[in-house]
């Protein structure tokens, strides 16, 4: 699906097309992935656009 396309180098995350295949994953003993570093610097990023894109809409 469009939603599952971008997420298969993330390890931890399983894609699935239909019941069976969520079933099959649901019973699988899937290993735990390293939880992964925050990503501090594209949030404040998204932050900063936000905020650029708020002052704009309140000064025009």
């Amino acid at each position: 699906s469009n939603a599952c396309r971008s997420a298969f180098t993330y390890p931890g995350l399983h894609c699935y097309d239909n019941e069976s295949e969520l079933a099959e994953l649901l019973n699988m003993d899937l290993e735990i992935p390293e939880i992964l570093p925050r990503p501090a610097k594209a949030e404040k990023r998204f932050i900063d656009c936000l905020r650029k894109l708020a002052s704009n809409s309140i000064n025009s």
